[in-house]
């Protein structure tokens, strides 16, 4: 099977598994809908370490590299919820509320930058706690397909993002994030979001740190977004 006939049955189901939603939509179904998606994407990976792929020994992610968390990440409403559900009922490494403080903290500074300046700040995800993501269970889509093959190019672009700049303009972009994970799992996005539209329900981009932090901090978020408010107007993404 090739990557794109993969990529569109992961597609396919995961639109399915939005779609077939029962009515009235309520907050458990949408959380069971994401931990569904969860479980595919577990499933995803296993079946493509099992398919012997081009230079997927050597994607260089390890415990204890976090480069990639100085990125801005971009996330559905769907995933948000679920980290949101999993802060408030699992056990992590710190307390719900010193999450509540960090997002706060961090949103303050980094709300509305594009993802180059986001970079730019050398600030980590609220989420890295010792250099382990403490919402690993959970994490987003974008971050499992994330995957490098250069990891002291993932810290350049943290630390000397400038002279990286430079010579992608005189050499071109290189090839460091493996292709298949990252395009496998953005496809089950895309799938679990079109799915969506069925429901009237907006599936814009959101920013993780701030469309978490408004999770947690309204009262009856799910609820609300179910039925139609506007709660994450403050949580999108801002475009280069």
């Amino acid at each position: 099977m090739s990557l794109s006939d993969l990529c569109n049955g992961v597609f396919s189901s995961a639109k399915a598994l939005s779609e077939g939603l029962e009515e009235p939509l309520k907050p458990e179904g949408l959380i069971d809908l994401v931990n569904q998606a969860i479980h595919l994407s577990n499933w995803l990976w296993e079946e493509i370490e099992e398919r012997h792929i081009t230079d997927f020994e050597d994607i260089a992610c390890k415990k204890g590299c976090s480069w990639c968390c100085y990125k801005q990440v971009g996330v559905s409403p769907l995933e948000v919820f679920l980290i949101a559900e999993h802060l408030k009922n699992k056990r992590i490494k710190i307390s719900l509320e010193d999450i509540k403080s960090r997002l706060t903290a961090l949103d303050q500074i980094t709300n509305g930058l594009t993802s180059e300046a986001r970079l730019s700040s050398q600030l980590p995800c609220a989420f890295l706690v010792e250099d382990s993501c403490s919402i690993y269970e959970v994490r987003p889509l974008a971050c499992r397909g994330g995957n490098s093959i250069d990891a002291d190019l993932c810290r350049r672009h943290v630390e000397d993002m400038e002279n990286v700049q430079k010579e992608e303009e005189l050499e071109g972009r290189p090839y460091w994030i493996h292709a298949v994970p990252f395009n496998v799992m953005r496809t089950l996005r895309e799938g679990l979001t079109t799915g969506m539209k069925k429901w009237d329900l907006g599936q814009e981009k959101l920013e993780l740190t701030a469309a978490t932090r408004i999770a947690l901090q309204e009262k009856d978020a799910l609820k609300n977004w179910i039925a139609g408010k506007d709660i994450f107007a403050n949580g999108r993404i801002k475009l280069n």
